[in-house]
């Protein structure tokens, strides 16, 4: 009886963990401690959320050298797979149907740099750095391919950018990334790492050749997780959404037949599962949702700026020396140094639904009653024709 339950544990590990050997999409990343997500009333009118993406080219050989058609169809797949634009995604199976979510996130190529310079928003570095792109390349306490010092690029500010490296890795990782706030991290630098390999569409690249493995780690960036725990087996912490399967393990290599733990089938077409490209097709609500809250709570400041908005340098911000008074029933804001100035002023929520919507007036006076809404973090965007500012408020009962 012991000899057959440990054959049948080595079967198990080579069906699910043979391809660890190999190239794999990412490390492992735990849920452990990390906070509970519980979906609220998902609304179709949520406003378009734009971030500013910059790509450093970190290339040792021609080989690792990207050029900028293989970036733009880099940035259309994760525009597709964000908006539920990809076509693949119709091949959903139908018990997951209910649950597809569209993110309603655009990246863009940052316009202007943080000094208000015209900007492509590519950067290219050439260095004699071996896998610099490796988790393991850590020079002076940083990670190399993050510091010009050492062979890499320097990051733009992480406040209000999403940095991606594409550099060479001998790590066995396609990818990585930092999560939001994440306490582990040490002197490592906000953002993502990509193997060149995996960027992109690359027709010689079996595995990783779609485009996915950079959908899959903006998803980690933007505070989602694997599908399984942060221990092998059907425990509660999985991923942290409601509306994805528990999980026991992790699957690897391409889809076959449905697969099943936990007492249901497992959702290894996600794009936070480790499966090969082409198999990951979607994101659920509850994953939106999580990710849209993470923008309008931790990377707050990524998008309350206007930088995918046009090449001039961004204008101070009339929010911050705005009097704003809340109560409990109302939040009042004056703009006064707006003077005659044509504006939209927005109260929204932490998930982008806009709840209430106010045009200028010559007061430059306005009240958001806010004693029907639960107490917690909102949103106040100041909109002009040229640009937009945000700010956070605490409203509610």
């Amino acid at each position: 009886m012991l000899r057959g339950f440990i054959i049948f544990l080595v079967l198990f590990g080579l069906t699910h963990m043979s391809f660890l050997n190999a190239q794999v999409r990412c490390e492992s990343h735990s849920s452990h401690n990390a906070r509970p997500f519980h979906p609220h009333l998902l609304s179709s009118s949520r406003e378009l959320i734009q971030i500013p993406v910059v790509f450093h080219n970190v290339w040792r050989t021609e080989r690792h050298l990207i050029d900028d058609d293989q970036i733009l169809t880099q940035l259309d797949i994760i525009n597709a797979d964000y908006n539920g634009r990809n076509a693949d995604r119709s091949n959903v199976p139908d018990q997951f149907r209910n649950v597809i979510g569209s993110a309603n996130i655009e990246f863009c190529l940052a316009t202007v740099d943080a000094d208000g310079n015209s900007s492509t928003g590519i950067v290219r570095q050439q260095t004699t750095v071996r896998n610099i792109g490796s988790e393991l390349s850590v020079r002076t306490g940083f990670r190399a391919v993050k510091q010009r010092s050492s062979g890499g690029s320097d990051p733009w500010d992480i406040n209000r950018y999403l940095n991606i490296w594409i550099a060479e890795r001998g790590d066995g990782n396609s990818g990585d990334s930092t999560f939001p706030n994440e306490e582990s991290l040490g002197d490592d630098i906000d953002g993502i790492v990509i193997a060149p390999n995996a960027f992109g569409i690359n027709e010689d690249e079996p595995r990783f050749g779609l485009g996915r493995t950079l959908t899959h780690e903006i998803g980690h960036y933007l505070d989602l997780f694997h599908l399984f725990g942060s221990e092998t087996g059907c425990f509660s912490d999985d991923d942290l959404v409601e509306d994805t399967p528990t999980q026991a393990v992790a699957y690897f290599g391409p889809c076959a037949e449905p697969v099943f733990s936990c007492d249901s089938r497992d959702m290894d077409m996600n794009f936070m599962a480790l499966r090969d490209d082409e198999c990951l097709i979607f994101f659920t609500r509850g994953q939106v949702q999580r990710m849209r809250e993470t923008l309008f709570t931790k990377r707050f400041s990524l998008i309350s700026n206007n930088i995918c908005g046009g090449l001039t340098p961004i204008p101070d911000d009339p929010l911050e020396v705005a009097q704003i008074f809340t109560r409990p029933d109302a939040v009042e804001v004056v703009l006064a140094q707006m003077g005659n100035r044509k504006y939209e002023i927005d109260l929204f929520d932490i998930t982008g639904r806009r709840l209430q919507s106010r045009q200028s007036t010559a007061s430059n006076s306005y009240s958001f009653s806010s004693s029907m809404y639960p107490r917690g973090i909102y949103i106040l965007r100041l909109r002009t024709n040229d640009n937009s500012w945000s700010r956070k408020v605490l409203l509610g009962n």
